[in-house]
């Protein structure tokens, strides 16, 4: 089960203001993803944040065989 908040740094998210259906994949499909914040608001306040959603985002990468093109 996942958790109901993550958090980056000190600010909680809120899982279920961002949960959406699961998409439908296809093989060799390419997938459009986007980090950014309500408004323009930054995410990832300081390089300790950055770091951890890259590491996290590595890990994501390990487990589902994707490719990280930019």
């Amino acid at each position: 089960m996942l958790p109901h908040f993550i958090v980056l740094g000190s600010a909680p998210i809120s899982l279920t203001a961002i949960a959406r259906k699961l998409r439908i994949e296809y093989p060799c499909a390419i997938y459009h993803f986007m980090h950014c914040g309500e408004g323009g608001e930054d995410i990832c306040l300081d390089d300790q944040n950055r770091t951890g959603f890259l590491g996290t985002l590595g890990q994501a990468c390990e487990k589902t065989a994707w490719q990280v093109h930019a």
